[in-house]
């Protein structure tokens, strides 16, 4: 597996409950194609302080306050090819350099995966791209 770039932050576990709350569920909001999600900054950080320890995002909730933007980028990274696997199953982006770089590189390989108009080869096209 190789190291993250600079601001990809690894998550060791992202919970079937904590998928559902976030609506970011594999199979139905997230795919190999559609492997990413934004989700609210204030969401996280709510959902740590009211479940505490018990919350997928409590270990994360200092860095998650640190994040500029008012979402959070939020992959799951077990299908992409191995370069892009910097984790079990998922990782979430930290720095706006960090998102800059995940959204380019998710989006390309998702317009590369995406069978064009016409037919052709490749998966299912949706609202998030990776």
């Amino acid at each position: 597996m190789p190291a993250p770039p600079p601001g990809v932050v690894v998550m060791e576990f992202f919970s079937n409950a904590s998928q559902q709350s976030f609506d970011a569920v594999v199979g139905e909001a997230i795919n190999n194609i559609n492997c990413w999600k934004m989700i609210s900054k204030a969401a996280i950080l709510e959902e740590a302080k009211k479940k505490g320890a018990i919350s997928d995002w409590f270990p994360f909730a200092k860095v998650v306050a640190k994040v500029k933007e008012d979402d959070v980028m939020l992959v799951w990274c077990e299908e992409l090819e191995p370069e892009l696997q910097y984790a079990e199953e998922w990782f979430f982006c930290a720095t706006t350099a960090a998102r800059e770089l995940m959204l380019g590189v998710l989006t390309e390989r998702a317009e590369r995966l995406t069978p064009k108009a016409g037919g052709g080869e490749g998966g299912e096209g949706g609202e998030w791209w990776c």
